[in-house]
């Protein structure tokens, strides 16, 4: 229900865009899921009432939202895309009486849906297996990857923009802000040879030799933005790609779970009558028990919870039972044998090591008792 009614806000959101404050008809269109359907001369009244019930619709979806996180303790922080999507049409209401002031209110209605969208992306997909993991993995690559590339994009765009700007203005150049910044997006995005130099035709005739300068400088920043930053910026998603891949299971079922939860804990009034969603609708094997939770603080808290009892089958026959057994008694035997083989050739190479040192000391010994006793015989035959 509450899917349903997040798509329908945003359906009339697109056709409040009409006010018969401004003109008796106008072209709206009516956004049927992702298909933009035209309605050429639509009466101008269907979108103040649009407007009107689309206020309706969202301030339950905020109500909803704000009493269901401060049931649950959870910060309204991790709400502010739903909060923000849903009063920006709320604020901008007087907006909508006067014809000065609507195109300011239908900029903010601009705003509003393309929040309402990401709102219906984070809430709608997260019962899907597939779709779930498929949004946090775009998300952490927003977080985790793009903002990063974003940072070092800028650090490298500052400095082509204020060399290449410094060298402009001392060439007595007439090329503005937008200009160059347009220059370096668009070599950023796809570097063309054709472009380089290409507003500098108006430098003065004395220094069309610094041109040689610019084109350096615009190959460098070509290397920087498109070739090394682009490409990092693929290898890191290619990263993040792997590891929510390798925990998709787990974390769709992570959340799953909290969209279970926030339905139980969503006040009864914005639950439609049903107890599929019901605390008080949970299986037989799932018992009611405390738990006991430390805080911060150092403190201990009392919360209610359920815990699930399981029961393990014995079925599947003797010989299944026993395949685990049988698989952990071979790889323990092979593990000794491996061990002691290890064990016996360490052995073998140390004990003939001590050997081989053994015997070179006692023939030392041997060397020189001799060259004693010949030294004692010629001090005897010289006497």
């Amino acid at each position: 229900m509450v899917r349903l009614l997040n798509l329908l806000s945003l359906v009339l959101l697109t056709l409040s865009l009409c006010t018969s404050v401004e003109a008796d008809r106008c072209d709206g269109v009516l956004l049927l899921v992702s298909v933009p359907v035209p309605l050429d001369g639509m009466p101008a009244f269907i979108g103040d009432v649009a407007f009107a019930f689309d206020c309706l619709v969202i301030l339950w979806v905020l109500v909803r939202h704000v009493l269901t996180n401060l049931r649950l303790e959870n910060p309204l922080w991790g709400e502010k895309v739903e909060i923000t999507s849903c009063l920006l049409p709320i604020f901008s209401m007087p907006l909508r009486l006067s014809t000065a002031t609507l195109p300011a209110h239908r900029l903010i209605l601009g705003i509003s849906s393309g929040m309402g969208w990401m709102r219906f992306l984070q809430d709608s997909f997260k019962f899907s297996a597939s779709l779930g993991p498929l949004v946090l993995m775009v998300i952490k690559m927003c977080t985790q990857d793009v903002v990063p590339f974003v940072a070092m994009w800028l650090c490298f765009f500052s400095m082509c923009f204020s060399s290449m700007w410094g060298i402009y203005h001392g060439m007595q150049s007439s090329t503005s802000v937008a200009e160059l910044v347009t220059h370096l997006v668009r070599y950023t995005i796809n570097p063309d040879t054709s472009y380089l130099n290409s507003i500098s035709g108006d430098v003065h005739d004395d220094y069309r030799a610094f041109n040689g300068v610019i084109g350096m400088l615009e190959c460098i920043w070509i290397m920087l933005s498109n070739v090394i930053s682009l490409n990092v910026l693929i290898a890191m998603m290619n990263t993040t790609y792997s590891q929510v891949q390798k925990v998709q299971d787990a974390q769709w079922r992570v959340q799953f779970l909290e969209q279970v939860l926030f339905q139980e804990a969503t006040p009864a009034i914005f639950v439609p009558p049903s107890k599929r969603f019901s605390i008080l609708n949970r299986p037989a094997h799932h018992l009611p028990g405390k738990l006991s939770l430390p805080s911060p603080n150092g403190t201990t808290a009392e919360v209610d919870c359920h815990f699930m009892m399981m029961e393990l089958s014995k079925g599947g026959g003797r010989a299944e039972q026993n395949k685990p057994k049988d698989e952990m008694a071979e790889l323990e035997e092979s593990l000794t044998a491996k061990l002691s083989a290890l064990l016996d050739s360490k052995f073998e190479e140390l004990s003939s090591k001590l050997d081989h040192k053994f015997e070179k000391s006692q023939t030392k010994r041997d060397e020189a008792i001799v060259h004693k006793l010949e030294v004692l015989g010629d001090k005897l035959l010289s006497a």
